[in-house]
């Protein structure tokens, strides 16, 4: 994948953010696919997942969990139907490096499934991920008795 989109709801809109490599290559995202029965006995359904992994620091500022991203070593393991390592495939599910990735914020005509043209990812100048810090007075940073 080029990018993955994660959007943050801050305030009264919801503003979605592309998030890409930092290097400019292609995103491999860990998935699962499989056949399931379906009514007719002669048709299996396809099915499909991306996997997905607890958020690094980036994605961690607008979803608490992101993609697995496959380094370009690891996908001969991940690919492999003969790998029944399940232990050595749980090391794969890690997130990516916080310096991996950047986001960069995109057209909000996202939010409405009517729209698909290219112009919905280009990038937007001055719009930033909105970081909330926390309050001084919030439960969980109030100062136990």
């Amino acid at each position: 994948a080029d990018e993955f989109l994660e959007w943050q709801h801050a305030a009264a809109a919801r503003q979605p953010f592309a998030i890409r490599s930092r290097d400019g290559h292609p995103l491999a995202l860990a998935a699962l696919w499989s056949e399931l029965p379906s009514a007719d006995p002669s048709a299996e359904l396809p099915a499909f997942t991306i996997v997905t992994t607890t958020a690094n620091r980036l994605v961690g500022l607008l979803h608490d969990r992101m993609p697995v991203i496959l380094r370009p070593q690891d996908w001969a393991a991940w690919l492999d139907p003969g790998n029944a390592g399940t232990s050595d495939l749980a090391e794969l599910l890690a997130p990516a490096p916080d310096d991996s990735l950047e986001s960069q914020a995109v057209s909000r005509r996202l939010n409405d499934v009517r729209n698909d043209d290219p112009s919905l990812l280009t990038p937007l100048d001055g719009v930033h991920v909105v970081v909330e810090q926390p309050r001084l007075f919030d439960a969980e940073f109030a100062a136990e008795d």
